[in-house]
């Protein structure tokens, strides 16, 4: 194992034996890992990519999240695609290498040191650094290298963008228009629509309902359930609270009884159920559930409802799904198909669906003709609070808040703010929609900027924003480069 940091503290660490492979990020991604094996998943500048060469890159993706390397992650994978992030590191390693931008050793030694989760007061710490290998990179099945791999991956991005982006520049002015947009305090008000007052004339007759059914029956099914069959491999009670090291040397033993488990099932003609009796492991029964809704007893268990509707007669017994304190096998014991749905059946959906149409189109009529007689009542010199109360509508005033200190998406009013941010003073929004009905917002003024802390904090805004223009041109570039590599993905590729 390369181990740049530690190649003679070795004696001081334990080498704790790997488990299994925890999900990553993108915890629910519909790639299965475990299932690629030596399997082409691609083909990228002429050459396969087996599912092994695939996993292994698409794993490194928790490393470089549990360090930190949010910018790498941002930049390979904008929209947080488990596929994208691999195909991307491979073109990002490639263009370095023809570019001949590869980091050396002293570099990676150094950006590790730098890395906020190995410092403790702003300086390099051995033991964060040991503890983090220790407890968070070997158990779950990773390596020191593939750390540096990430490193290195972290210092060609940085590289290549300033190559890319040597170009880019940003005047002044355009960066204190979007500091002043961000940053001044904007003065919202708003009057509501109340949903539940429209729904009062929003009736669905039976008639509509049946002839939406007629012209849509083919949409509405039951849906497909499955029963399956499954085995526990978990902690005790007693060995739940465990952490660090000695979590790991409790599960061990538990994973390698799961995984016997798998091994004995692949033999030709095993029964699942003789399998576990063998090993001394209870064979428990679903009730039938959809993917939707899986049973309560492993509602719980992330994964469980996909794996057990990824199944089928061919394919009938699963890997191993781990969670945080156990580990499960599936098994498909049989398939209850979705049936075609009567009238009866599909009534409350389709009755729901016609009158939140109803509702929204009636609220929407409404407000973009509210909108239009707020506007023709404000440019004849009323006040947005006086046009509005002329047509009956109570008027609030938001607390004023920069664009910039939008936090909560929860809170209503904040939403309503965000929802608003492309108003300019003096004008009036188009209906935002909510929950509980919508809005219209006017936006009355917006504070200017605190020129002090312009002056003062204009070096660093200037810099935040050329990286922003600069990321932007790498991802055209990167955008460019994969096409360049002639991606191909799927096990039927030519090559």
């Amino acid at each position: 194992m390369i181990d740049i940091i530690r190649k003679n503290q070795r004696a001081l660490m334990i080498i704790i034996s790997v488990l299994v492979i925890i999900s990553f990020v993108w915890l629910y991604n519909q790639t299965d890992l475990q299932k690629l094996g030596q399997t082409s998943v691609g083909q990228i500048y002429g050459r396969k990519v087996s599912g092994t060469e695939f996993e292994r890159t698409a794993r490194q993706a928790q490393v470089a999240y549990s360090m930190g390397l949010l910018d790498l992650l941002q930049a390979l994978s904008p929209r947080g695609n488990q596929d994208e992030f691999v195909w991307d590191t491979i073109v990002l390693r490639h263009a370095a290498s023809q570019l001949q931008v590869d980091p050396g050793v002293e570099a990676v030694q150094k950006r590790i040191q730098s890395l906020p989760a190995f410092q403790t007061d702003g300086k390099f710490d051995l033991v964060k650094y040991n503890k983090f290998i220790a407890e968070t990179l070997t158990p779950n099945g990773y390596t020191s290298q593939q750390m540096e791999d990430l490193v290195r991956d972290d210092l060609r991005l940085a590289r290549l963008k300033d190559i890319i982006g040597s170009t880019v520049a940003v005047a002044d002015d355009e960066v204190r228009y979007e500091y002043a947009r961000a940053s001044g305090k904007r003065h919202l008000w708003v009057v509501r629509l109340n949903r539940d007052e429209f729904a009062k004339s929003a009736a669905v007759t039976p008639e509509e309902i049946r002839d939406w059914f007629e012209k849509n029956k083919s949409s509405y099914k039951t849906e497909e359930k499955r029963v399956v069959k499954y085995v526990v491999f978990g902690l005790p009670d007693k060995d739940k609270s465990l952490q660090g090291k000695e979590r790991v040397a409790a599960l061990q033993p538990i994973s390698d009884k799961a995984d016997q488990f798998t091994q004995k099932m692949l033999v030709t003609g095993a029964k699942f159920e003789e399998v576990a009796k063998n090993l001394g492991v209870e064979v428990k029964t679903t009730a039938p559930f959809t993917q939707s809704n899986p049973p309560a007893e492993v509602a719980g268990v992330p994964g469980f409802g996909a794996t057990a509707f990824s199944l089928t007669g061919e394919s009938a017994d699963s890997d191993i799904v781990q969670t945080e304190d156990a580990f499960y096998v599936l098994h498909l014991e049989k398939i209850e198909p979705s049936q075609p749905e009567t009238l009866e059946q599909a009534t409350p959906r389709i009755a729901s669906l016609l009158e939140g149409r109803k509702i929204q189109d009636t609220m929407s009529k409404r407000a973009a003709d509210l909108k239009v007689k707020l506007a023709t009542a404000i440019k004849n010199g009323k006040t947005f609070a006086q046009a509005a109360e002329a047509e009956g509508l109570k008027v609030e005033a938001l607390p004023p808040l920069a664009l910039a200190e939008l936090r909560d998406a929860q809170d209503s009013n904040q939403m309503l703010q965000f929802r608003a941010a492309d108003l300019t003073p003096g004008s009036i929004s188009d209906f935002i929609d909510a929950p509980t009905g919508g809005a219209l917002a006017f936006l009355e003024k917006v504070d200017p900027i605190d020129e002090s802390q312009w002056n003062e904090r204009k070096k660093d805004v200037l810099a935040l924003f050329q990286d922003g223009k600069r990321m932007v041109v790498f991802g055209e570039w990167l955008r460019g480069q994969r096409n360049a590599a002639n991606l191909r993905v799927g096990a039927g590729n030519p090559g």
